[in-house]
């Protein structure tokens, strides 16, 4: 969903770094662990996790994990943690949006497996849309 498809190299003067820094994109709250640990082009699935990690956002009003650091989000998803904000969700929505944050690209669900879901379950209507 946010991906810069070149890679980052660190130049020192005429020097190049290897190996490159890439490819990256996006913010780093909101990227799969996939994409952030080890370099992955963004795909169906990581565009599934950060759906996920937006929708933490929008339902609880705080990031997925309660730092300041970019450098600790990337601990966490290191050590595999679970995303603080999801405690704040009721239990239906915890369980749907938990799935997408699956350390597991291919056990989130699909993009039309969630389109399902949202549809059957959300009554846009409440909104006052």
């Amino acid at each position: 969903m946010a991906n810069i498809h070149d890679v980052i190299s660190l130049k020192i003067g005429s020097q190049t770094i290897v190996p490159p820094a890439g490819p990256l994109g996006g913010t780093i709250f909101y990227r799969a662990p996939e994409c952030e640990l080890h370099y992955c082009a963004a795909t169906r699935e990581s565009d599934v996790w950060s759906v996920g990690a937006t929708f933490v956002e929008l339902f609880t009003g705080s990031r997925p994990w309660n730092v300041k650091q970019p450098r600790e989000v990337k601990a966490l998803l290191s050590s595999r943690t679970e995303p603080h904000a999801l405690a704040m969700l009721s239990p239906t929505w915890k369980d749907i949006i938990s799935q997408c944050l699956r350390y597991e690209p291919e056990q989130r669900p699909t993009a039309g497996t969630l389109a399902k879901v949202f549809r059957s379950g959300l009554d846009l209507n409440c909104l006052g849309w």
